[in-house]
């Protein structure tokens, strides 16, 4: 599931300066997050922005923590073609809902830097995590 919608500004209140540094986008998509401690929690986002996402769940979390580093997978459907796209991403924060997940990395300076996407044509058989498609 797949639905990109027009941007919207972020403000947090009205008056007040936005409390994020990029616009988010309406995009509602089905999200995977593999963390790098192994745990795997699917849910779907309703916006994301270059810096990040909340990933909704259906059931509490288990095992996963703030700080925490993984991967955000998702596929995205475009004509008669689908491709895979990866981000690396941290844990922000977890709340009841979900977790929201901040695509910058930060480079050997401790500097953040733009996400790394992983973008390929999805085949009739899944990667296997830590597949390379070639």
């Amino acid at each position: 599931m797949t639905t990109p919608v027009q941007s919207q500004p972020d403000s947090s209140a009205v008056g007040s300066e936005p409390s994020r540094l990029n616009e988010r986008i309406r995009f509602i998509t089905d999200l995977t997050l593999r963390t790098d401690s192994g745990v795997t929690v699917v849910g779907y986002t309703r916006d994301v922005s270059l810096s990040g996402a909340f990933l909704h769940t259906e059931t509490p979390l288990v095992g996963v923590a703030q700080g925490e580093s993984g991967v955000a997978a998702v596929t995205v459907q475009e004509g008669d073609h689908q491709y895979n796209m990866a981000f690396p991403c941290v844990v922000a924060r977890i709340t009841p809902e979900g977790v929201g997940l901040h695509f910058d990395e930060p480079d050997e300076r401790g500097e953040e830097s733009r996400p790394v996407v992983v973008i390929e044509e999805a085949t009739s058989e899944p990667l296997e995590e830590g597949e390379v498609a070639g």
